[in-house]
C-alpha cells in the first residue's frame, strides 16, 4: 500500500459547502478533477490528472478501508464511508466519501468519488475506530460498514435502494447517465422520453443550489465568491441549452411546454438582476425555480409512465428517482445556501434559525419514510 508522507498534523480549513469530486479509471488513475478537490488537496491540476487516487491517501487510514472500498465497487455497488485525506503540504482533511461506479452500455467504465467535509461526531467516531484497527481490538474487514454515514437511513431499508438511485442521492444529481441502467425499467418511447428529459433536468438540479449558495454569500458580503458565482452562471446556462434541446425533442409527447418555458423565463430574471437583489429575496427566488425544476421532473414521470410501473422493485426506483430524491436534495441545498450566507455575514438571525429547525425536520422525515 501507498505510503504518502510527511505529515503536519495540521487540519485543512475548507468550507463547509464545498464539494469534492473526482472520476478514476478502472485502475484508479484520476482523469478528471473539480475545483474543490485541487484548492482544498493542494495539487495543481497537472499533478492530479494520471496519477492514483491514492495521491491523497493519509498513512493514519487502516489498509482495510480501501480494500473494502474496492471490493465493494468492483462488485458494481456504491460505497461510503469517512475518511482522512493527506494534502500536497503533509495536512489533512476529513471527507465523508461517497464513491459508485459509472456504466456505460452495461459495464462499469470508470468511478466517481464525491466527498463532502465529514462532521465532528463522524470524525470522533473514525478517529475511535482508527485507534482500536492498531490497537488489533476489532476485525479489520466488517468494521468499515460502522462509519458508513447512511446506515441508519430506513429509506434505502425500506425501498431497496438499488445502486443507480444510491448514486444520484450520493452524487447530488451530478451528470451521470442514466439511460443505460434505466434501460429495464420500461421498453416504450414515453419512458425513455421521459428518462431522457428527466436526465437533463437533474444536472440543472444540481447546479441552481450551488448558485443559490454562492449567490447568497455574495450578497451577504463575501466579494471573494463573484468570479465563482458567474463561472456557475456559464454552467447553468449550458444546462438551460440542454434543458432546451430535451424540450424541443420530447416536450410535445411530455406536454411539458408552459412549465418549461416558465423555468427558463424564472432563470433569466435570476441572472439579469442578482446583483441588484436583497440577499433574502434572491435566495427565495432562486427557491421557488428550483421548486419549479422539481415540480417538472415529478410530472414528467408521471405522464412518461416512470413512476407506473407494474413491478413493485421498479416502481420504488422509480419513485425515488422522480419524486423522493429531489426534495430530499433540495432541503439539503437549502440549508448549504442559509449556512454559505450566515458565514459570509458572521450571524444568524432568527428567522434563519428557525428556517434551519424547519428544514431539518423535513429532512429528518424523508429520511424516515
Amino acid at each position: 500500500m501507498k505510503i504518502n508522507h510527511p505529515v503536519t498534523g495540521r487540519e485543512v480549513a475548507w468550507r463547509d459547502d464545498q464539494v469534492i469530486i473526482s472520476k478514476t479509471d478502472l485502475k484508479g488513475l484520476i482523469t478528471e478533477v473539480n475545483d474543490a478537490f485541487i484548492e482544498v488537496s493542494g495539487f495543481s491540476e497537472a499533478e492530479l490528472i494520471g496519477k492514483n487516487h491514492n495521491i491523497v491517501r493519509h498513512p493514519d487510514v487502516p489498509p482495510a478501508a480501501f480494500e473494502d472500498l474496492w471490493n465493494t465497487i468492483k462488485a458494481g455497488r456504491p460505497w461510503t464511508g469517512i475518511v482522512k485525506s493527506r494534502a500536497k503540504n503533509g495536512d489533512h482533511y476529513w471527507v465523508k466519501a461517497n464513491v459508485a461506479p459509472v456504466r456505460q452500455n452495461g459495464r462499469i467504465h470508470e468511478y466517481v468519488s464525491v466527498r463532502t467535509k465529514a462532521t465532528p461526531e463522524e470524525v470522533r467516531e473514525a478517529e475511535a475506530l482508527y485507534r482500536a484497527i492498531e490497537a488489533g481490538e476489532v476485525p479489520k474487514a466488517p468494521w468499515w460498514v460502522r462509519l458508513n454515514p447512511l446506515r441508519r437511513l430506513r429509506i434505502r431499508q425500506r425501498l431497496g435502494l438499488s445502486g443507480l438511485a444510491l448514486i444520484l442521492l450520493l452524487a447530488g444529481f451530478l451528470g451521470l447517465s442514466v439511460r443505460d441502467d434505466m434501460q429495464g425499467i420500461a421498453r416504450d418511447q414515453a419512458v425513455l422520453d421521459g428518462i431522457e428529459y428527466i436526465r437533463s433536468l437533474r444536472a440543472l438540479l444540481q447546479n441552481l443550489p450551488e448558485h443559490r449558495g454562492m449567490s447568497n454569500a455574495l450578497l451577504n458580503g463575501d466579494a471573494r465568491v463573484r468570479e465563482r458565482v458567474l463561472k456557475k452562471q456559464r454552467e447553468i446556462a449550458a444546462n438551460i441549452a440542454a434543458v432546451k434541446a430535451a424540450e424541443a425533442a420530447h416536450g410535445q409527447r411530455l406536454g411539458s411546454g408552459a412549465q418549461a418555458r416558465a423555468i427558463f423565463d424564472t432563470w433569466e430574471a435570476i441572472r439579469s438582476g442578482l446583483f441588484d437583489l436583497p440577499a433574502q429575496e434572491a435566495f427565495a427566488r432562486h427557491t421557488r425555480l428550483i421548486a419549479q425544476v422539481i415540480a417538472l421532473i415529478a410530472d414528467i414521470g408521471d405522464r412518461s409512465g416512470l413512476v407506473l410501473e407494474e413491478s413493485l422493485d421498479r416502481y420504488h426506483l422509480a419513485d425515488l428517482l422522480v419524486n423522493q430524491i429531489p426534495p430530499l436534495t433540495e432541503y439539503l441545498g437549502q440549508a448549504r445556501g442559509l449556512g454559505a450566507g450566515i458565514a459570509a455575514k458572521g450571524a444568524m438571525t432568527p428567522a434563519q434559525r428557525q428556517k434551519l429547525q424547519v428544514l431539518d425536520a423535513s429532512i429528518r422525515f424523508l429520511l424516515a419514510k
